[in-house]
Protein backbone atom coordinates (compact mmCIF):
# COMPACT_ATOMS: atom_id res chain seq x y z
CA UNK A 1 0.00 0.00 0.00
CA UNK A 2 1.33 3.40 -0.99
CA UNK A 3 1.11 6.31 1.39
CA UNK A 4 1.07 9.80 -0.07
CA UNK A 5 1.46 12.89 2.12
CA UNK A 6 0.97 16.45 0.95
CA UNK A 7 1.34 19.84 2.59
CA UNK A 8 -0.45 22.98 1.38
CA UNK A 9 -0.30 26.60 2.47
CA UNK A 10 -3.67 28.32 2.80
CA UNK A 11 -3.45 32.11 2.94
CA UNK A 12 -6.68 33.68 4.15
CA UNK A 13 -7.84 37.21 3.31
CA UNK A 14 -10.93 39.40 3.62
CA UNK A 15 -12.26 41.40 0.68
CA UNK A 16 -13.55 44.97 0.96
CA UNK A 17 -17.05 43.47 0.86
CA UNK A 18 -16.29 41.31 3.91
CA UNK A 19 -16.12 38.02 2.00
CA UNK A 20 -13.46 35.38 2.62
CA UNK A 21 -10.84 34.87 -0.08
CA UNK A 22 -8.40 31.99 0.22
CA UNK A 23 -5.29 31.23 -1.81
CA UNK A 24 -4.06 27.64 -1.52
CA UNK A 25 -0.57 26.71 -2.68
CA UNK A 26 0.63 23.11 -3.06
CA UNK A 27 4.08 21.88 -2.00
CA UNK A 28 4.46 24.03 1.12
CA UNK A 29 7.82 23.74 2.87
CA UNK A 30 8.10 22.10 6.29
CA UNK A 31 9.27 25.24 8.08
CA UNK A 32 6.43 27.69 7.41
CA UNK A 33 4.69 27.37 10.78
CA UNK A 34 6.87 29.70 12.85
CA UNK A 35 9.99 31.85 12.93
CA UNK A 36 11.58 32.69 9.59
CA UNK A 37 9.10 30.48 7.72
CA UNK A 38 6.13 32.35 9.14
CA UNK A 39 7.85 35.61 8.19
CA UNK A 40 7.98 34.34 4.59
CA UNK A 41 4.24 33.65 4.66
CA UNK A 42 3.53 37.13 6.05
CA UNK A 43 5.72 38.69 3.35
CA UNK A 44 3.95 36.72 0.60
CA UNK A 45 0.58 37.84 1.94
CA UNK A 46 1.78 41.44 2.06
CA UNK A 47 2.74 41.14 -1.64
CA UNK A 48 -0.75 39.88 -2.47
CA UNK A 49 -2.24 42.88 -0.65
CA UNK A 50 0.07 45.27 -2.47
CA UNK A 51 -0.34 43.75 -5.97
CA UNK A 52 -4.12 43.04 -5.77
CA UNK A 53 -3.98 40.18 -8.33
CA UNK A 54 -7.65 39.15 -8.03
CA UNK A 55 -10.85 40.50 -9.58
CA UNK A 56 -11.98 41.61 -6.12
CA UNK A 57 -10.19 44.08 -3.86
CA UNK A 58 -8.47 42.41 -0.94
CA UNK A 59 -8.81 44.47 2.25
CA UNK A 60 -6.82 42.54 4.84
CA UNK A 61 -5.01 39.39 5.88
CA UNK A 62 -7.14 36.97 7.87
CA UNK A 63 -4.61 34.29 8.85
CA UNK A 64 -2.82 31.35 7.31
CA UNK A 65 -2.84 27.58 7.77
CA UNK A 66 -0.74 24.60 6.80
CA UNK A 67 -3.00 21.80 5.54
CA UNK A 68 -1.45 18.35 5.85
CA UNK A 69 -3.12 15.43 4.09
CA UNK A 70 -2.18 11.77 4.09
CA UNK A 71 -3.75 9.34 1.62
CA UNK A 72 -3.34 5.57 1.81
CA UNK A 73 -4.33 3.21 -1.00
CA UNK A 74 -7.09 0.75 -0.22
CA UNK A 75 -6.26 -2.90 -1.00
CA UNK A 76 -8.81 -3.83 -3.65
CA UNK A 77 -7.64 -7.45 -4.11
Amino acid sequence: MAIDSTRKLKMKFKTVGGDDLNIILNYAKDNLKDGDGAALVRAAMDEVLTDQPMKVTIASKNGAEIIETTATDVDMD
